[in-house]
């Protein structure tokens, strides 16, 4: 958002933050302010102010506990100077001023840069900085055992109802779980008793409005490979993924993808099939076998576009391919 007409800094920075205080849900400690920045926020009279120049608030990092406390960034804020600088200091807190114990100082200097580096000049990007900085925690703390004397917070701010049952997992905790389940994820369900078996193979076709993220560029190969999948990924604009694998691993890589925040990603393409298949001397598939894409997710860069169609071309999916441009074949 560009400059209002009319606005100096202090109000768009007021209009901001209630906005903000909106969209996050305060009664949660999602969203904090300090007690002199609220009553700025709230006193209208820009003079009226002892405390005029800089203040503080703290956005929470995730949800879940880690060794009895969580994470929040913690930015310094000057109302005069704020939409040229963007806020002036930037912390990783476990609270009101605590530094994690937990997390090394390079971890908390990789979530700063991703939240500075989502700035920009005579917008209202606060927002945005607090999800770039969360989606960099998100990858941090992935390996850390959440304390799970501690409820998780849903996004609406209230409680998630603890259950026994593996359905009532928050998100982030499912996400853990599956991660670690890895490639024989799919593998398990197969009997062995016998050399010849058959497979539910699928192949799919994604489309995202842009693929730039480090952190989704990532995942995405990573939870292929973990869930035997194999590809190609197209990053930049548009964002094209093309992969293939047993069936149930396509459609648990499409969920884990659409959990993920996107401006815009669709699966548009599927091809379902029952593929036989051999089990060797060991009782394991041999899954690559049957594959038509490369057995592991390859990134292809922006200008590749026309590379991508013409492996597809070649590899007798080019009706798969369209559909990312919804030209589908009768």
């Amino acid at each position: 958002m560009k400059e209002c007409s009319g606005l100096n800094c202090k109000e768009r920075l007021r209009l901001e933050i209630e906005a903000l205080r909106c969209i996050f849900t305060e009664y949660s400690d999602e969203f904090i302010l300090s007690d002199d920045f609220t009553s700025w926020i709230i006193n209208k009279d820009e003079c009226g102010s002892a405390s005029e120049g800089s203040f503080t608030l703290r956005a929470k990092l995730d949800s879940r506990y880690f060794y009895s406390t969580q994470l929040f960034l913690k930015l310094t804020i000057n109302t005069e100077t704020h939409y040229d600088t963007g806020p002036i200091e930037f912390r990783v807190v476990s609270d009101e001023a605590s530094v994690p114990f937990f997390l090394s100082d390079s971890q908390c200097s990789y979530i700063i840069n991703e939240a500075k580096n989502a700035f920009v000049r005579d917008s209202e990007c606060i927002y945005n900085q607090i999800i770039a900085a969360r989606e960099a925690t998100e990858l941090i703390v992935k390996d850390l055992p959440p304390d799970n004397n501690y409820p998780c917070s849903n996004e609406h701010g209230g409680e998630v109802e603890e259950d026994d049952s593996d359905n009532h997992l928050s998100s982030d905790e499912e996400l853990e779980r599956d991660s670690k389940e890895g490639s024989i994820w799919s593998i398990s369900n197969i009997s062995n008793n016998g050399l010849h078996k058959t497979i539910t193979w699928g192949m799919r076709a994604c489309y995202s409005h842009h693929i730039r993220s480090k952190i989704k560029r990532k995942l995405i190969c990573e939870w292929a490979r973990e869930l035997s999948l194999g590809g190609f990924c197209k990053i930049g604009y548009p964002g094209i993924i093309i992969l293939e694998g047993p069936e149930e691993c396509c459609l648990e890589y499409t969920r884990r993808l659409q959990r993920l925040r996107w401006k815009h990603f669709v699966v548009r393409g599927e091809i379902i099939d029952e593929i036989s298949l051999i089990f060797n001397k060991e009782g394991k598939v041999d899954l690559d076998s049957m594959r038509k894409l490369p057995e592991r997710m390859i990134e292809l860069p922006p200008e590749q576009m026309k590379t991508l169609a013409k492996y597809c071309d070649e590899l007798g999916i080019k009706d798969l391919f369209l559909t990312t441009m919804k030209i589908y074949s009768k």
